[in-house]
């Protein structure tokens, strides 16, 4: 059924304001605000520094579940004591999901893969990439040189030797008036030089001490046998100076660059110690020829680089005595901890906020973009997939529960009453601790399911098959499966082994020889845009009437959602024209940013209903690079380097991560909102300000520790690692568009070296095929069998089997929850599942949860005592 279900009377009522019920008030703001900040804290605490294996990336947020549990036990102690109702059901509900929709941020959503990804090019001196690269995308000082290198540009400029002003096209369709320097003869030598001031007025310039990035777009011809350009900086009118740059590199025409010129210099380039009122920032040419010069950049990367090394604490009086070139990386504490200066002090947490203020802007208002589209999108397709479609929201089970304990207790008033639950929560705290105490002490009894199925297999013609398959049991999985169905857990068995079969398959075709195969990343990008396009053409009339309920104002067809269908669909016009305004701001092609975006919805909807209708026990479900959408329509080709190379820097965290938790997550609190009756702009509100909590009380704890402690020296170091693998593919990209237009660009016609012609049917193309036709099949005979079993979330998952994603983890629970779940059932039917399984897993979920909350105090007493091998609860 498609069609718009004529609202009920309860809904009737529920959509006038003054019927509903406040979510947010100054007393849920407040516990909100707190429990936003102890999630931040605990997150970055239990993940970077302790080093446990990820409680914040599970579909229900570890951390979250301990700071909600806490709060649950203070507004109970405080109605017993003083017969007062600190937080309402509504209140309760608002401050949970406004943290289950932070979560995924604070932890491999954003904060824990961005500075790896954004640091990677900068800290290599890849210029090729960095020119690519906004210089918004990342924190660091202002470019101290921008717009002096020119004849009016208002810097005071010194030549020497040969120097001319040329008009000349430094970039395909751009031209600028630019200094040129020449020798005829090879002893020549010709430079042109910057002055610097270390400070303007009371306001710092150049930091003595600190790392620098400098470098210069140029372009050098008809260079002599012996000839080389250098850079260099000077202090005030010493001799002595730091070079940065020696090269007699020829020009070099790329599809960045068509004209020759490339960006050349380095990173972490420290000043001239001995600089007492500026430097000169110089660039030269030794030997015959020729160098054009423009866009030189003096970047101060303190910030950057902060977040590696730490900062180090100084009182303002001892940093007072320093001198100015040993200030370098410190932060001063003021003398008078309880003046504002000191509680400013506090609220930096070491960050240093005006370099982060650009890029903070940049990524949290494309996040906020992304996902108040997507509760766009989830409010419009509530009443399809709730109502007409009937989904379950399993996942909202365990939330609902915690937050009215009443509301799904079967025949008892409260699930904290539920005998069957604590039951569940004894086995599971007991399995999960022995097998805490079993790790630390041999001699106690290892309860743990593990099963490597290559020890079992070792039959070389399945190739890599059974390779690192696992079947495990893990309590917080097994729990959260028992509430799936059946053909969804089955589905996701069989889903995970038709893939892994690939390996056979390889094997035994010798398919396995070939570069990428079995291109399992572009398989899940197929079958996620193959089932995305299938759910909307079976949702084509309940679309159809959302817009001409649009169009024609009709509120009455969404009576009882969160926003009217016109304001959602409006809603989600704006979120585009932002994107519009953002790449305009950013300067990077609005047409690939307008397709990478719609893409990202399309993922965050096909992920809403999966969540909704089957629920997921885990994240890292999404397809695995979302560039390969912007390469398969045509790359850096048509899109251009700049766009391509944000939409490699997006994936790695949206991709395959935590992140499109965050849309299902919306629609449970939509309609756990509509069914409490909360009111509809708090609802809305809550969204807004979970995304806020996430980016930025995240990010306040996150960068907080790292200035503190330097990323380097935490245990996490995937955090900071350095990602050039990640680009490879972007390498690889650019280099066939550079060979591409160097082809064309040959009046002969002939095919530039390194580009042979392709012959045949690129062999990615059969991946393609088969995880989108497979797709499309499951689909259509799900859609026209009733009795179809088969789910298409184990095919379009399917595909993550050889990422390392979702279905490596959760099959093996997946399967003993399957057996558990048909047995009951079969055994005592769908009441005894809704009233007795599903409680009692309730309790298997809470003791996990637990659980893990006292490994990670002990773990934290084995670290004061300096034991570094603590128990990973969950193992990769």
């Amino acid at each position: 059924m498609s069609q718009l279900s004529t609202p009920t009377r309860v809904e009737k009522a529920s959509a006038g304001f003054d019927k509903l019920t406040a979510g947010l008030t100054p007393a849920s703001l407040t516990a909100g605000f707190f429990c936003m900040l102890m999630l931040s804290i605990l997150t970055h605490y239990t993940e970077l520094i302790l080093g446990i294996a990820f409680p914040a990336e599970h579909s229900l947020a570890l951390p979250v579940i301990w700071i909600f549990l806490l709060l649950v036990i203070i507004v109970g102690l405080v109605r017993v004591v003083a017969g007062v109702v600190l937080l309402s059901r509504q209140e309760r509900l608002c401050v949970l999901y406004a943290m289950l929709i932070a979560a995924p941020l604070m932890t491999q959503g954003f904060w824990h893969r961005f500075i790896a990804v954004i640091a990677t090019n900068p800290r290599a001196a890849d210029w090729e990439k960095i020119d690519a690269m906004n210089d918004k995308l990342w924190p660091h000082g202002p470019n101290v040189t921008a717009g002096l290198l020119a004849r009016d540009g208002g810097g005071e400029l010194t030549f020497r030797g040969t120097y001319s002003w040329e008009t000349i096209e430094f970039d395909e369709g751009r031209s600028a008036e630019l200094p040129v320097l020449s020798n005829t003869a090879k002893e020549g030598e010709s430079a042109v030089r910057i002055k610097i001031p270390l400070r303007n007025a009371d306001e710092k310039i150049i930091s003595l001490g600190d790392p620098h990035m400098v470098s210069v777009l140029l372009r050098a011809v008809n260079l002599g046998a012996d000839a080389a350009y250098f850079g260099r900086i000077y202090a005030d009118d010493s001799s002595n100076f730091v070079q940065f740059l020696s090269s007699s590199a020829p020009p070099k025409k790329t599809f960045l660059h068509r004209t020759g010129f490339q960006r050349l210099g380095q990173y972490g380039v420290k000043v001239p110690p001995e600089a007492v009122s500026h430097v000169w920032l110089e660039f030269g040419l030794k030997g015959q020829g020729r160098l054009e010069l423009t866009d030189p950049k003096f970047f101060n990367v303190s910030t950057l680089e902060g977040v590696f090394k730490g900062r180090v604490l100084i009182a303002q009086k001892e940093f007072d005595k320093l001198p100015e070139s040993e200030r370098a990386g410190m932060v001063v504490r003021p003398d008078n901890m309880w003046s504002p200066a000191g509680v400013w002090f506090l609220m930096q947490g070491y960050i240093p906020i005006r370099d982060w203020l650009v890029p903070m802007a940049v990524w949290t208002s494309f996040v906020s973009l992304l996902l108040i589209g997507m509760l766009a999108v989830v409010s419009i397709m509530r009443r399809q997939w709730l109502e007409n479609e009937r989904y379950s929201l399993p996942l909202s089970r365990v939330p609902e529960s915690l937050a009215d304990p009443s509301a799904n207790a079967g025949a008892v008033s409260s699930i904290w009453r539920n005998r069957l639950m604590w039951s569940g929560f004894a086995i599971s705290l007991i399995y999960v601790l022995l097998r805490a105490a079993a790790f630390y002490n041999s001699s106690w009894p290892d309860p743990t399911i593990r099963i490597s199925i290559k020890e079992y297999v070792s039959n070389p013609t399945f190739g890599s098959m059974f390779d690192s398959a696992r079947l495990e049991l893990n309590m917080i999985f097994l729990s959260l499966c028992m509430f799936m169905e059946l053909n969804v857990l089955i589905s996701l068995v069989l889903g995970y082994w038709i893939f892994r079969a690939q390996g056979w398959f390889g094997e035994a075709t010798k398919a396995n020889l070939v570069s990428g195969f079995s291109w399992a990343y572009e398989q899940t990008m197929a079958a996620y845009i193959a089932y995305g396009g299938m759910v909307l053409i079976f949702a084509r009339k309940y679309l159809g009437q959302v817009l001409k309920a649009a169009v024609t104002g009709d509120r009455a067809a969404s009576a009882g959602d969160v926003m009217t269908y016109r304001a959602a669909i409006l809603l989600l016009l704006s979120v585009f024209f932002g994107v519009v305004l953002w790449s305009l701001w950013l300067g990077i092609g609005v047409a690939g940013m307008l397709v990478f975006f719609l893409f990202l919805l399309l993922v965050g909807f096909v992920c809403a209903k999966f969540r909704a209708e089957a629920g997921f026990p885990w994240g890292y479900m999404a397809p695995g690079n979302f560039a390969l959408v912007l390469t398969l329509l045509g790359g850096v080709s048509l899109f251009g380097g700049e766009a391509m190379i944000f939409c490699y820097i997006a994936s790695f965290f949206l991709a395959p991560t935590v992140f499109f938790l965050i849309p299902g997550a919306q629609l449970e609190l939509i309609e756990l909102g509509r069914k409490w009756q909360v009111r509809k702009s708090h609802i809305v509100m809550t969204v807004v300000l979970a995304i806020l909590g996430g980016m930025l009380v995240g990010g306040w704890g996150f960068l907080s520790n790292t200035y503190a402690l330097g990323g380097e020296t935490l245990r996490y170091n995937w955090a900071f690692d350095s990602k050039p693998w990640y680009f490879f593919s972007y390498n690889s990209q650019m280099n066939a568009a550079t060979n591409d237009w160097l082809a064309t660009q040959n009046a002969a016609g002939a095919v530039a070296p390194d580009a042979p012609a392709a012959t045949g049917i690129d062999p990615v193309w059969y991946a393609y095929g088969f995880a989108a036709g497979g797709t499309v099949i499951i689909s259509l005979l799900r859609q026209a069998f009733a009795g179809f079993w088969f789910h298409p979330i184990g095919w379009v998952l399917g595909t993550t089997a050889n990422t390392g994603a979702i279905l490596d983890y959760i099959w093996g629970s997946a399967l003993i929850a399957w057996v558990i779940r048909g047995s009951v059932l079969w055994l005592g039917g769908g009441q005894t599942v809704r009233k007795k399984l599903q409680p009692f897993f309730i309790g298997v979920f809470l003791g996990a949860v637990i659980a893990e909350l006292v490994i990670g105090v002990h773990g934290i007493y084995l670290r004061s005592i300096n034991v570094q091998n603590i128990f990973p609860v969950l193992q990769p």
